[in-house]
């Protein structure tokens, strides 16, 4: 792979997780730059890693010869940094969500198809050796039913960033993690033609350091006429990331907690696979410098365009539990 020169915008946990990946991935894509109105956490990773540290992104862009740039900001920080960097036709990696709004998310989906950049965006479940098993699985069957649930203690935990539970700063549990589930849903059994959420407080009121649902439900219809749920829940002790998916002749089981599984009867025969280890992070990185090497869009799994319509799906939700929560009696 050639000397590929890497600029990240934004060096808080994402950029440090993501520099770490790519110093240890046995290629020569560097870590050339970063930029972080936190100036101290780019010069940490300039300490590091040799990047030259910047609190401006304006400045690196405008500096630094990038052969690829990474989106790692809060999403409300997306599209002037990836207008700069495709005015400059330099490759985006996006971290999800890929905005905050929708207006802004189909200007960038303009902007990277009239630039003509690689771009992706980081829904890195799509990257789990599982998922592409089932996908084999499911290829030319018709999936009736979907089952999805996503739990964990996210809301437990005193020491999660305070923004996490503000809904007006984080998307609550459904913009930061119920995405993925729906992402790969729509990876699997295809667009999603309608919902309805609700979202309650069982275990924790609202308050106003906690303005968010602690668990919520989806109900789904698939163009294809299949059904499912989603089931979430940021109070539950367990972690548990699962899509159970039927149709005729097959009930197969997802689960992605790390490295991921498939399980369950296709043809009345048992299924089972579990890989020793995976890790979608360093493959969906090593697929989007493979992708830049190759001038190849079709090698990555989720491009920006294609995650508008999982961000649709998403703020859909989020404007159903609005406009059906109620109050206990």
């Amino acid at each position: 792979m050639a000397n590929l020169k890497i600029g990240f915008i934004g060096a808080g946990r994402m950029g440090k997780h993501h520099a770490q990946i790519l110093s240890e991935m046995k290629t020569s894509a560097t870590l050339a730059a970063a930029a972080d109105v936190d100036v101290e956490s780019a010069r940490q990773l300039s300490v590091e890693y040799g990047a030259n540290a910047y609190r401006d992104y304006h400045e690196m862009l405008t500096q630094e010869s990038l052969d690829a740039v990474f989106i790692l900001t809060p999403p409300d920080i997306r599209l002037e940094p990836i207008q700069m960097a495709c005015d400059r036709k330099i490759p985006v990696f996006c971290e999800k969500p890929p905005a905050c709004q929708l207006d802004e998310a189909y200007q960038i989906a303009d902007i990277f198809e009239a630039a003509g950049v690689i771009n992706s965006v980081g829904f890195n479940y799509r990257w789990y050796k599982a998922v592409d098993r089932i996908r084999e699985l499911l290829a030319g069957k018709t999936v009736a039913c979907v089952q999805s649930t996503f739990m964990n203690s996210v809301a437990l935990n005193p020491s999660q960033p305070k923004w996490t539970f503000i809904q007006e700063d984080s998307g609550g549990p459904l913009l930061e993690q119920a995405i993925h589930s729906l992402d790969i849903i729509r990876y699997l059994v295809g667009d999603i033609a309608s919902l309805t959420a609700l979202g309650g407080n069982p275990v924790l009121p609202k308050n106003e350091l906690f303005t968010i649902q602690d668990s919520h439900a989806i109900s789904l219809c698939f163009t294809s006429s299949a059904v499912g749920v989603h089931l979430h829940s940021w109070v539950v002790r367990e972690t548990i990331v699962q899509f159970r998916v039927f149709g005729v002749n097959f009930d197969l089981t997802l689960d992605l907690v790390p490295p991921g599984s498939v399980r369950g009867t296709l043809n009345q025969e048992n299924v089972i696979f579990k890989p020793k280890e995976d890790d979608p992070f360093v493959t969906q990185i090593a697929g989007f410098l493979q992708a830049i090497e190759q001038q190849n869009q079709s090698i990555i799994r989720s491009s920006y365009r294609d995650a508008v319509k999982t961000l649709e799906v998403t703020l859909a939700a989020i404007d159903s539990v609005a406009t059906t929560e109620f109050s206990k009696k």
